[in-house]
């Protein structure tokens, strides 16, 4: 597999830009493999494209009027994001924020065309873009058209229950927690039409029992996307467009497939090392491909994203009713790791519901604090950096106090100590305690010369564990108990249940 994968239109007039930022020049950038991609499909060569501008100039920033009183804090945060480009050689990014009433937005760098990068640049949101997927589901839900917990089977022929008893719904499918494979052996990737890939593919087996277990789930977004566009009677880029993107006027935001590849004013993502890179951009077929859509295939742009969040922290009825917002935000359990809950598109924890989403040549986030009305969507066009300290330092200075919720404890390593069994994909797989880490053993699998059946995952907090899995790329491995006791090893490559 490969890597592959907002404010408001300012309505008020912008006042006379009260900065001073100097940007010092930048080597053009580009980006490390990430290992286990967050959003991929099949295998294609890069592109070697046309590289970044060799110095990113930061850009003139669009404020409203209501942001007087935030001036002296955002014109920090713009100096800031400078400083934090530049340390880690990223050629072009954005960010916006929301604070009550006040609308900024601040660019880094040129599109894809060498126009300044600025508030209205459309960039590949990746995962982000399951918000748009679950905004959706709701939609229809509210509608009538659709039932969430329905058997997924009552709608696509596909088997949502099989080696289990208990069929998964879509509401578990958006919850990552329907047991759905990620990945199929016998897919070779060629196919990226939703309707024939499922066809073809309607009888694989379960990784998990539906309900009981948190694996981050790429292709269950898709399949989503497809229960969708079935019960909607009309395409999802179609549902998407008619039920999220015109009633809240997002006139930046495009779906993959609805993509006019020429349409300027696109950020190009730089995906490799600083010295050595390909760039993807608006025309990449897979970027544009029905499969990727539900999943990560979403370019918008920083003002739209903010502006999708002030709506949803709003509950903007223009979207959906205050109690479907309080659904899509509610927490169906514990995610992989760190502390967060997973609810519907996002993830919530404390005060603060967010996504963040990684991809070849751009890194996304969008974080909401309801509580506080504040919002921020921050994105970079190049892959092997994301300015974390940056975005979180913002939101803890716009919305001081926050509450981030407690980490679990750890459970001992001992405890996870065992054997268990992968019936789809891998067989036998024992586990032993290596002081606070795991080794994992795979005595079924015959991956060829040179590939270790053995790896030691390293414990990153709250029973999330990180490591090598053979060729794959690195990954999280989540131990996780079910709702039985039954203990459960997951990760995005395979799901294993311990012996009884």
């Amino acid at each position: 597999m490969r890597a592959r994968f907002a404010l408001l239109a300012v309505a008020a007039l912008a006042v006379a830009c009260p900065f001073d930022i100097e940007g010092d020049p930048r080597e053009h950038a580009a980006t490390e493999d990430q290992g286990a991609p967050d959003d991929s499909h099949g295998d294609k060569p890069p592109d070697p494209g046309e590289p970044p501008p060799d110095a990113p100039v930061p850009q003139e920033p669009v404020v409203s009027d209501a942001c007087e009183p935030y001036l002296a804090q955002l014109t920090t945060l713009a100096r800031e994001f400078v400083d934090a480009l530049a340390a880690d050689q990223i050629p072009g990014g954005v960010f916006g924020v929301a604070v009550g009433d006040c609308r900024f937005s601040y660019g880094i760098g040129a599109d894809r065309e060498g126009a300044p990068i600025d508030g209205a640049t459309r960039f590949q949101m990746a995962s982000v873009s399951k918000l748009f997927a679950a905004l959706t589901a709701n939609s229809l839900v509210e509608d009538g058209l659709l039932d969430k917990h329905a058997p997924v089977s009552s709608i696509v022929a596909v088997n949502d229950r099989a080696p289990y008893g208990d069929a998964f719904t879509l509401d578990q499918l958006l919850a990552h927690r329907a047991g759905y494979p990620d990945w199929f052996l016998s897919d070779d990737g060629s196919q990226l039409d939703r309707a024939p890939f499922f066809a073809a593919h309607a009888n694989e087996l379960l990784w998990a029992p539906p309900g009981e277990v948190f694996v981050y789930n790429n292709q269950g977004y898709t399949l989503a996307g497809h229960v969708l566009e079935i019960a909607g009677g009309a395409s999802y880029a179609q549902l998407v467009q008619a039920r999220v993107l015109d009633p809240l006027g997002l006139a930046d935001t495009r779906l993959g497939s609805t993509l006019d590849a020429t349409e300027p004013h696109s950020a190009a993502g730089a995906s490799g090392t600083p010295s050595s890179f390909a760039l993807y951009g608006s025309d990449d077929p897979f970027y544009r491909s029905e499969f990727y859509e539900p999943m990560g295939g979403v370019w918008s742009s920083a003002e739209d994203m903010v502006a999708l969040g002030k709506a949803i922290i709003a509950r903007d009825p223009r979207l959906l009713s205050s109690a479907s917002i309080d659904d899509l935000t509610r927490s169906r359990g514990p995610s992989s790791g760190k502390g967060s809950d997973y609810a519907q598109g996002l993830m919530v924890f404390g005060d603060i519901w967010t996504h963040d989403g990684a991809t070849g040549g751009f890194l996304t986030e969008l974080t909401m604090v309801p509580s506080r009305g504040v919002v921020m969507a921050v994105m970079v066009a190049a892959d092997w950096a994301f300015p974390y300290p940056f975005a979180y330092g913002a939101i803890d200075m716009l919305a001081p106090g926050l509450d981030y919720g407690t980490l679990p404890p750890t459970t001992p390593a001992a405890q996870w100590a065992g054997s268990y069994a992968d019936d789809v994909i891998l067989g036998r797989v024992v586990i032993a305690a290596d002081g606070a880490n795991l080794t994992l053993s795979f005595p079924d699998v015959q991956l060829g010369p040179g590939v270790p059946t053995t790896m030691t995952a390293e414990l990153v907090g709250d029973d999330t564990y990180f490591g090598p899995f053979f060729d794959w790329g690195e990954g999280e491995l989540v131990m996780q108990t079910g709702s039985d006791g039954t203990r459960y090893a997951a990760s995005r490559n395979f799901v294993a249940r311990a012996a009884p």
